[in-house]
Parts: structure tokens; C-alpha cells; sequence
């Protein structure tokens, strides 16, 4: 048996963003043309703050020399304390639990290696989110409230290989084993900016 435990915190400055017409205005992004109309520069820019922080778990049991041959239970998970950003030293906004950025990522597996045969089955686990782009943020934390919820999706895997070949390493597998389809994200569906 071994585990890790792991506390991680990742900050990008002069991340890259697309400010808004409003916060390209306030930071002076902007002229007249030879016809004195306004040209607003929205274009990406390297002007945004980004805070990562989460919990990695990672445990393992080995069984070797089963009759099915050396075997391995795994649970590999990933906890998001906060997913925020801010753009040019604005409010912080955390966008853990929303649209795409679920709170924890969760992967079990059980595999055995047997003479020249390896064989894996893995159960992925994505918490569900609040169907919004729109962030927590500290000053009206109600921007979400009454938003639908997605929900939580598991996918199973399946892979074997054989390795008997010398030289050769044929395997193959089927991922979504069950042909299971996700669940709806009205945010996903019509929302232009997003293409998952």
C-alpha cells in the first residue's frame, strides 16, 4: 500500500485575457479614428491574475502474484479549493463549482499484469457544476443562486495489451465502455465561446 496527499497553489500574473468593453475603457484601450469613432481594443492581452489551489490524493494497493497476476487498485483525486482570476487588479473571482470547472476530478482503476498480458479498467468521476460562466465573487455571491445544476459523470474505460511480440506492443481499448452520453450543459449548448 502507498498514498500521497498532496497541497498544491498555482498563481499566474500577466495571464492571458480578453478584457470587456467596460474594463478596456477604464485602462485606456481605446482611440478615434480619422472619422472620430471610438475603437475599443478587446484583443487578447496579458492583463489577468489566476489562483489555483487544490488537494491531490493518490492511494494504491498492489496484490502481487494473484492467480490473475500482479494486481493494482488505484484512486487518483483532485479536490479544486478555489479557481479564480482577476483582471488588472480588479475583484477576484472564483469560478470553482461553475461552467467546465468542476470541484473534484476522482479516477479509480484496477489493472493486472499477467505473463505478457496487461488488462485495466478505469472509472472516471467529474463532480457536476452550476451551468453559469458566471464566477463567485465576494461582493454578490447571488449571481448564481437559482442557476440548474449539472450533474456528476461517470465514464468507465477498458484496456488490454499484449506484449508477447519481441520488439511489439499491440493493445487496444474502449473508452465511454457504457456509450455514455454526459449530461446537459445549457451554458455548453448555447454559448457560442465554448466548443467542448
Amino acid at each position: 500500500f502507498s498514498a500521497t496527499l498532496d497541497w498544491w497553489r498555482i498563481d499566474v500574473d500577466d495571464a492571458i485575457t480578453q478584457p470587456t468593453t467596460t474594463s478596456a475603457l477604464q485602462q485606456g484601450l481605446f482611440t478615434h479614428d480619422a472619422n472620430g469613432r471610438l475603437l475599443v481594443f478587446t484583443n487578447l492581452q496579458n492583463v489577468a491574475q489566476a489562483k489555483n489551489e487544490g488537494i491531490d490524493l493518490d492511494a494504491r494497493l498492489r496484490f502481487p502474484g494473484t492467480i490473475v497476476g500482479n494486481v493494482t487498485i488505484r484512486d487518483a483525486a483532485t479536490y479544486y479549493i478555489t479557481q479564480s482570476t482577476r483582471e488588472a487588479g480588479g475583484e477576484w473571482a472564483d469560478f470553482n463549482g461553475t461552467y467546465a470547472l468542476p470541484r473534484w476530478r476522482n479516477v479509480f482503476s484496477v489493472s493486472t499484469e499477467w505473463q505478457a498480458w496487461e488488462a485495466s479498467l478505469f472509472i472516471r468521476t467529474v463532480d457536476g457544476f452550476i451551468d453559469t460562466p458566471n464566477p463567485w465573487t465576494a461582493s454578490d455571491p447571488g449571481l448564481i443562486e437559482g442557476v440548474r445544476k449539472v450533474g456528476t459523470n461517470d465514464q468507465w474505460d477498458i484496456s488490454a495489451a499484449y506484449t508477447g511480440f519481441k520488439n511489439w506492443r499491440l493493445s487496444g481499448g474502449i473508452v465511454n465502455l457504457w456509450d455514455k452520453t454526459p449530461p446537459y450543459s445549457r451554458t455548453n449548448a448555447v454559448n457560442n465561446q465554448y466548443e467542448q
